[in-house]
């Protein structure tokens, strides 16, 4: 198995092969490659730990906004092991209705943790 490389490469797959993957088994095969086995997702007071409950947090989110798609906002940030990008989520062709940040750990290749800042929703 490869790994996707460097952190900003982390970064980006995990907002679009990850979180913006529709596709369960492509989703998955993404999950397997850039989470470590045993990576924790930080959601506020909540913490998934391990690539399925991790896949499943995504199916859950994508089961509850149909037609929804991710995109970048700005540049990704990246210092030693660590990275970050914001990002925005809503309807394809409209403005984003929340906004947020990823910030990922990188441990040999993989993203070893993840914390998921959700901002209000867009304009609010």
């Amino acid at each position: 198995m490869t790994t996707p490389g460097t952190v900003e490469d982390l970064v980006l797959r995990n907002v679009f092969g990850v979180f913006g993957e529709r596709d369960a088994a492509a989703r998955a095969a993404a999950i397997a490659e850039v989470y470590a086995p045993d990576a924790v997702l930080h959601l506020g007071a909540e913490a998934v730990r391990g690539t399925e409950a991790i896949d499943r947090h995504v199916q859950a989110l994508q089961d509850g906004t149909p037609g929804f798609v991710f995109r970048t906002l700005g540049e990704p940030e990246v210092d030693g092991g660590l990275g970050t990008r914001a990002w925005g989520y809503g309807p394809e062709g409209a403005p984003p209705v929340v906004t947020g940040r990823d910030v990922i750990r990188v441990e040999d290749g993989r993203i070893a943790e993840a914390f998921v800042f959700v901002h209000a929703p867009a304009g609010g």
